[in-house]
């Protein structure tokens, strides 16, 4: 037990202290070899090739072979350095890249112990700029230290601040702090934010036909299947309560609350300039670097400007500050020189643009939740410009009120 304790201790020490690979030649290597061992130096791996030997000797006893050498008359080469020590050395030498990288590091620690983006999601009713107010009301903005903040209370806060929202949840990634929220949808509101107040009646926003009708509260004035005309009245705020001999004792008031559907005709109408701006690409182009750390930008080696130039923004922040998501980027910013020049349009490129504008509408009425049910729309050439025109027959939910007298 005690040698392979002292082995191991060998071992160990050799590992920190650093040991050589040293090939020996000349007459008296057995010699050389027996002053080694009679002076305890320590000698391993002791390897004959041809008329030289190979070993594995200590730094610190490396340096005692010089009396050796000069009574044996041998040449000793040094084949290769291993150990701590000699790794110490090479690192200080480049003592100055490893204080920058230890530096480096303390930064991106440092760095990531604080809040450097938020985020939020689920707001429909409430605005970002509500958000960013909220936000800087409770003192939380960007640089914040991460342990400073109370992720309960605030989810607390926003609750209590904004009734329109069921559900949050606060969570911190990295150095991201995240805001998810779910408004209530069946809440009343107008669109300046303020509750409904009794009183309000359900009116007829256009010319059409009733598709469908569901009554929550208020009474009917007109029932699925009739035509009705802009500004008539469909749901009454004033709600009969009758005695038991069937007259009418009071009429209690209420808000008027029902899903109604009008199908009605839309008109649609699009114009196209004949003539539009194009560019032809010279091919000369020009790069400059924006460096961005928070809300400060750095321009750097800008060059001349084009007289027309048109901009290719590229983010190449290094992957590190991406991975510690820290407020520091780097853009590439190219500029491509073009000459501007006027072109027509061809019959196949304006009925191309004007029907994408069509989509473009309909998509958005989709969205806003009116259905498209018949579309009537035709493309005609006038002197200087294209028309797309028509009729659309569309169902599109009442949701305009007027207040009862």
């Amino acid at each position: 037990m005690t040698r392979k304790f002292k082995k191991c201790s060998n071992s160990l020490r050799s590992l920190i202290g650093g040991q050589l690979l040293v090939e020996v030649c000349g007459r008296d290597t057995v010699r050389f070899l027996n002053l080694c061992a009679l002076r305890k130096l320590r000698i391993r791996h002791v390897v004959s090739i041809d008329n030289r030997y190979e070993m594995m000797i200590s730094i610190d006893d490396f340096y005692k072979l010089h009396p050796i050498v000069r009574k044996t008359n041998i040449r000793i080469r040094i084949k290769e350095r291993k150990g701590l020590a000699l790794w110490g050395k090479k690192i200080h030498r480049r003592m100055a890249f490893v204080i920058g990288m230890l530096i480096a590091i303390a930064i991106w620690y440092v760095s990531s112990l604080f809040i450097w983006k938020i985020n939020w999601n689920g707001n429909y009713r409430i605005t970002d700029e509500t958000m960013l107010d909220f936000l800087k009301s409770q003192e939380i903005h960007k640089g914040i230290y991460g342990r400073k903040l109370d992720l309960q209370e605030l989810e607390k806060s926003i609750r209590k601040t904004f009734p329109e929202v069921l559900w949050t949840s606060v969570s911190i990634k990295g150095t991201t702090l995240n805001i998810s929220l779910r408004e209530n949808d069946m809440i009343l509101e107008k669109e300046d934010g303020t509750q409904k107040n009794l009183g309000e009646q359900i009116t007829s926003p256009c010319d059409g036909v009733i598709t469908e009708m569901i009554v929550r509260s208020g009474t009917p004035h007109v029932k699925q299947g009739d035509r009705v005309k802009k500004g008539d009245l469909l749901i009454d705020t004033r709600v009969p309560i009758a005695n038991e001999d069937g007259t009418i004792r009071e009429l209690m008031l209420v808000s008027a609350d029902a899903d109604i559907v009008i199908e009605h005709e839309m008109p649609y109408a699009e114009k196209l300039m004949s003539i539009y701006n194009d560019e032809e690409v010279s091919g000369r182009t020009r790069k400059t670097y924006l460096i961005k750390v928070g809300e400060s930008s750095y321009a750097a080696f800008s060059q001349r400007h084009f007289r027309n130039e048109r901009k290719i923004q590229t983010d190449i922040t290094p992957k590190c500050f991406q991975f510690f998501d820290l407020s520091f980027h780097v853009f590439q910013n190219e500029y491509v020189e073009y000459q501007p020049i006027k072109r027509k349009y061809t019959i196949a490129q304006a009925r191309e643009e004007l029907y994408g504008r069509f989509r473009h509408f309909s998509e958005t009425l989709h969205e806003k939740g009116v259905q498209i049910i018949e579309k009537n729309v035709k493309i005609k050439n006038e002197e200087d410009y294209w028309l797309l025109s028509g009729m659309l027959r569309v169902r599109e939910k009442v949701s305009i009120s007027a207040e009862s007298e």
